[in-house]
């Protein structure tokens, strides 16, 4: 645990001062201020998988880190690893979800991207296991946003505000989007 928790610190520190500029621009991806940092993160969360591959959070701090170093498709695998230990996993789901909705951006038209189809759902059950966690409001909102739905994308922007004025990024998509 002592891996997981320091590797998470780590990708904490990886991504301070980019919340703003992912919010706006809703951009996924690396683009760290501190690649040291996801290189430390990265560096834990393989100690962690190599000491137990059993441990979901290892998984997760894993594909977390590759959802930082911009491999998608690494970030999936690790992701998809976690669900199949626990299928249960708020924070496997909503990796992997954001991970198929970002991919969907890189797709021809990413409104009817295939991969945002298949996101779409998995936030719902994420929103099932715990209707007021506005990680998963967030993210939701930006899914709903690039399928068009600006309307419940704000909405949910807006609850995700009210349950988390800490976090910057639902403030910043209203703003955006007016």
């Amino acid at each position: 645990w002592a891996r997981i928790n320091q590797g998470v610190r780590a990708l904490g520190h990886a991504t301070a001062g980019n919340v703003e500029r992912e919010a706006i621009n809703g951009e996924g991806g690396c683009g760290c201020a501190y690649p040291d940092y996801v290189d430390a993160a990265f560096a834990d969360a393989q100690g962690a998988v190599a000491l137990d591959g059993y441990l979901v959070d290892a998984h997760v701090l894993l594909g977390d880190t590759f959802r930082r170093r911009a491999e998608p498709k690494k970030a999936l695998q690790a992701y998809d690893k976690a669900r199949s230990l626990d299928d249960e996993s708020l924070a496997a789901i909503l990796g992997y979800a954001s991970v198929l909705r970002d991919m969907g951006l890189d797709d021809k038209r990413p409104r009817r991207s295939l991969r945002l189809a298949k996101a779409i759902p998995l936030y719902l059950a994420a929103l099932q296991q715990a209707p007021n966690d506005p990680r998963i409001m967030f993210e939701y909102g930006r899914a709903l946003e690039i399928h068009g739905d600006m309307t419940a994308a704000l909405e949910l922007y807006r609850e995700a505000a009210m349950l988390d004025a800490t976090d910057v990024r639902p403030h910043l998509r209203v703003v955006a989007a007016y």
